[in-house]
């Protein structure tokens, strides 16, 4: 299961690992079941690496105005403390994401605007 992250424990959740990735959503969003299974499966496979973390964005507006949240769900990756892209829709794939991340790549946002 992904840590709850917040405004104030950012900071310390990046710099745990080289990588983290955080979920953006809210309760209201029927769709955030299906990210968060799709990070589920990833935890085990990738948590000596990636920290894996969940924002509740009706909770932490602050924190997702700052890294200027456009819509849910959204998972923002990061290298340290240095946000890479924050992208958008339920059918990118994360891990690839998380895999393009590590070579230094641009990741893939191509299904951001689509939810189905």
């Amino acid at each position: 299961m992904a840590e709850k992250v917040t405004k104030t424990n950012l900071n310390d959740f990046l710099s745990r690992k080289p990588y983290s990735v955080i979920h953006f959503d809210a309760g209201w969003d029927g769709y955030r079941f299906t990210v968060t299974k799709n990070i589920d499966a990833l935890i085990p496979l990738l948590n000596e690496e990636v920290s894996f973390g969940y924002v509740d964005v009706d909770e932490e507006q602050d924190l997702a105005k700052e890294i200027r949240l456009l819509d849910v769900p959204s998972v923002a990756y990061y290298q340290g403390a240095k946000l890479i892209a924050t992208v958008i829709g339920v059918k990118q794939n994360i891990e690839d994401n998380i895999a393009r991340m590590k070579r230094g790549e641009q990741l893939d946002s191509s299904k951001r605007i689509s939810r189905f």
